[in-house]
């Protein structure tokens, strides 16, 4: 998966502001750089936001013979969509999967460090640490339901 302009632009803009007032504009190199590990966090979230659309039970049509052809996806509630809800967004999150759950928690710790744990029939549980509270909970989900490694 490729970023789109004004995804490669953030990037940029993040690389010009974390230089501060030095007023150095950043490499070709670093830019490439940045750029790619911003793909691959991309790829990855996009990854993890399947496995949890196919637990709820969303479907992707199957392909068809025509060039013209956009994936579509069967939502829960028979709506189709280009793409999927963004699984770090919290009101998302508490609309599709939170209701499939038996308890989850999520706490901002001392530190500012955000830990979300979810649990099913107080038998499997899933823990994650992320950035935000949407991005924590999104990973202790797709821990419990056994397709990720946690905080991989």
């Amino acid at each position: 998966m490729t970023l789109t302009d004004y995804e490669r632009d953030k990037v940029v803009q993040s690389l010009i502001k974390a230089a501060g007032d030095t007023g150095e504009y950043p490499t070709d190199e670093e830019i490439e750089i940045a750029c790619e590990k911003a793909r691959r966090a991309k790829d990855m979230t996009d990854e993890k936001g399947e496995v949890i659309a196919r637990w709820l039970g969303f479907q992707l049509a199957p392909p068809v013979n025509n060039p013209a052809f956009i994936p579509l996806w069967t939502f829960p509630d028979g709506s189709c969509h280009r793409e999927l809800p963004d699984f770090t967004d919290l009101t998302t999150l508490f609309k599709w999967c939170v209701p499939k759950l038996d308890y989850c928690n999520i706490r901002v710790q001392d530190s500012g460090v955000i830990y979300a744990v979810a649990g099913i029939n107080n038998r499997s549980t899933g823990r994650f640490y992320g950035a935000t509270p949407g991005e924590a909970l999104r990973g202790a989900i797709v821990a419990l339901i056994g397709e990720g490694d946690e905080n991989d």
